[in-house]
């Protein structure tokens, strides 16, 4: 099963998975991170909280 993308401001792909419950996206280098924390209220709006940082390219 192909995993699903999700495309980066810049419009590089990450690959989408759930690991444990948890939201985790892989680069094209292999790099993953996870989603630790999602929809916390910001002054500017929503934001999600990830355990690393992943360079798409």
């Amino acid at each position: 099963m192909a995993l699903p993308e999700v495309k980066t401001v810049e419009g590089k792909i990450l690959k989408a998975s759930v690991y444990n419950g948890k939201v985790m996206l892989t680069d094209a280098k292999g790099g993953t991170l996870m989603v630790t924390a999602t929809n916390l209220m910001a002054g500017n709006g929503v934001i999600h909280v990830i355990d690393t940082i992943l360079m798409p390219e």
